[in-house]
């Protein structure tokens, strides 16, 4: 539910086409949008603000969706 792009535009790029690079990584919330349908997304950028992928500073999630399928979970520091 996190909006990464597909892998052939990744291996396009001169990447390696798997997304076990973002595994792990640490994000923060840049931005909450909340939408007349209920929705909720989030604009995520990486703790460290190197970009996702070597291109991407940003990428959008949908937040109930990406929460409960386990994809991204809150950390308190």
């Amino acid at each position: 539910h996190i909006s990464f792009p597909k892998l052939n535009i990744i291996a396009k790029r001169g990447k390696i086409a798997n997304y076990k690079s973002v595994h792990g990584n640490h994000v923060v919330v840049k931005e909450v949008i909340n939408e007349s349908n209920g929705n909720t997304y989030v604009i995520l950028e990486k703790k460290d603000n190197t970009p996702f992928f070597g291109y991407l500073n940003e990428v959008k999630a949908n937040y109930d969706k990406s929460l409960s399928s386990g994809e991204i979970s809150i950390v308190n520091q």
